[in-house]
């Protein structure tokens, strides 16, 4: 799955073009944190919080290696059968969805790079991609971290599929401005994968803008 500065820089960028507005987003803050909630509870990257969940409850995503969520399902459970009932799904939401729908283009498309190249999928893989991953997040410029607010916490708590606890939330706050305040490469020059390649991070981290954008938009100009 993609580091928090990869996620970051995505929402990052759909906050500035095409921008909230057209993303109907009305919190940016809370969509930001949205986009970093699946994480939240798998115990990685907020190795503190007060309990954890399995990946393929937080990620909608079955069993195996390198799991693609199904974030079309999540979609049309807590978004469009909240617009059906003239609800607002809420930011955080939309935020999530984000999160998912990146995860199942960037696994998607690493399970076909090393499909086509007979690297078999196993734990050595795993750690090979992640690294890759990490090494391509530092190359990321952020600047916009989520902030600890009362409409953050109460739109973390009511999140519809499981509530995030007060305390969560300030940890996952925490931890996602550390990334943000020291996100730079190890060492200058190139970035150097041990997996994958820079043309497949560009090619994956632009088309997971698009996507994103192309569904929110839509969405937004149906609802008008």
């Amino acid at each position: 799955m993609p580091s928090w500065n990869i996620h970051i820089a995505e929402a990052e960028g759909l906050l500035a073009a095409p921008g909230a507005e057209a993303l109907g987003v009305r919190d940016p803050n809370v969509f930001l944190f949205g986009n970093l909630v699946p994480d939240v509870y798998v115990g990685y990257m907020v190795p503190d919080v007060s309990h954890k969940r399995p990946y393929r409850e937080t990620h909608f995503a079955g069993p195996g290696a390198i799991p693609c969520p199904r974030d079309d399902e999540f979609w049309d459970r807590y978004i469009v059968a909240a617009d059906r009932r003239g609800e607002d799904p809420g930011d955080l939401v939309l935020g999530v969805w984000a999160h998912l729908a990146a995860d199942n283009i960037w696994n998607s498309r690493v399970r076909r790079f090393i499909a086509a190249r007979g690297i078999p999928t196993g734990e050595r893989t795993r750690v090979r991609k992640q690294a890759d991953f990490d090494v391509f997040g530092k190359t990321l410029s952020i600047s916009l971290a989520p902030t600890l607010t009362d409409d953050l916490v109460r739109a973390a708590q009511a999140f519809p599929q499981y509530a995030i606890e007060p305390q969560d939330t300030e940890r996952a706050v925490t931890a996602a401005q550390a990334i943000v305040a020291h996100n730079e490469p190890d060492s200058p020059g190139e970035p150097v994968y041990d997996l994958l390649d820079q043309a497949f991070f560009e090619d994956t981290f632009r088309a997971v803008r698009e996507h994103t954008a192309r569904r929110l938009t839509e969405r937004a100009r149906v609802l008008g």
